[in-house]
């Protein structure tokens, strides 16, 4: 017996997809305890005494993407007519790529089904833009409030860490949560009385995500900085100005040495941001920007963002 998805039959498939459970757990008596009980695999790779590498467990990540998202193609997208191709259209609007208007409406052939990290990277970046645009669009509403929590199933599957988490619709690095947790997700939240500057902020760290957009996460973490800055002292004038710089060191009760990590953090965007970097223009071949200096950039970012924050109402 094949499933029924909102009117439609699953043609083809004897199990049920991700979004029919959803429908099967709020509609048929099923236990609570057993609702709730949710496949540990961490623990039964643990009790079978197996072991998985990170490159296993990314390609099973990647394959859990693409499933999610053909589920979603197959059955509840083309039924609330949300069309894949308008949100293809503003996916590769926002990450700037160009659009092809020929090209396949689907959004699964897009992820990367190999092992490598970058490929990881390459379909979180994708998944992190996705979510955004369901999020943004009023209408979507209903399909990323479906959606969502079959993302954050694929993210607790993993059996071993990828280096990446979850939260709040945030896809950020696991290196440090407890960090991450004070200086980016706080952040965010507290932002949205910022709306620009947490658009910005938000770029920084979709542009980190993705390869080649160093200067871009640098210029947008900067720019998110200097806008939150304008507001908190009620001026016109640029963060890279000495006026600027001393009056929010005056504000914030830092001391003096504080002012060479400004400066610095104003020089560092000057020289390797996309907006004015000089090292993005001296030369036909663009210096490689570390990456460790671009997650030093953000978290240096979200520091002043947080001191900012506590001075507020």
């Amino acid at each position: 017996m094949r499933m029924k998805n909102n009117g439609h039959l699953c043609s083809g498939r004897i199990y049920p997809t991700f979004f029919e459970r959803k429908i099967l757990a709020s509609s048929v008596a099923i236990p609570q305890d057993f609702k709730e009980h949710k496949l540990d695999l961490k623990k039964i790779y643990s009790n079978l005494g197996m072991q998985t590498d990170l490159s296993a467990e990314i390609l099973r990540f990647n394959n859990r993407l693409e499933h999610i998202l053909k589920d979603y193609e197959d059955g509840y997208w083309k039924s609330y007519r949300c069309y894949p191709k308008f949100i293809l259209k503003e996916i590769f609007f926002e990450a700037g790529w160009a659009f092809n208007e020929a090209a396949d409406e689907r959004l699964s052939p897009l992820i990367k089904k190999d092992n490598t990290e970058s490929s990881l990277r390459g379909n979180l970046f994708f998944l992190q833009l996705l979510l955004g645009v369901l999020s943004k669009a009023k209408y979507m509403h209903t399909s990323f409030s479906s959606f969502y929590p079959t993302v954050e199933e694929i993210f607790n599957l993993t059996q071993i860490d990828i280096g990446f988490f979850l939260k709040n619709g945030v896809i950020m690095k696991t290196a440090a949560k407890e960090i991450d947790e004070k200086l980016i997700i706080e952040n965010l939240d507290w932002l949205k009385d910022y709306p620009d500057s947490r658009e910005k902020f938000s770029n920084a760290l979709k542009y980190y995500l993705t390869k080649g957009g160093e200067a871009d996460a640098i210029t947008n973490a900067y720019s998110a900085l200097e806008g939150v800055v304008k507001t908190f002292l009620d001026t016109k004038v640029r963060l890279d100005n000495e006026k600027t710089k001393n009056e929010l060191l005056k504000k914030l009760n830092l001391p003096s040495e504080w002012g060479r990590i400004v400066n610095n953090y104003c020089e560092i965007a000057h020289e390797f941001g996309s907006r004015h970097g000089k090292k993005q223009q001296t030369s036909n071949t663009t210096e490689k920007i570390e990456p460790e200096l671009v997650e030093f950039y953000i978290y240096i970012t979200g520091t002043f963002i947080r001191l900012i924050s506590r001075k507020c109402p």
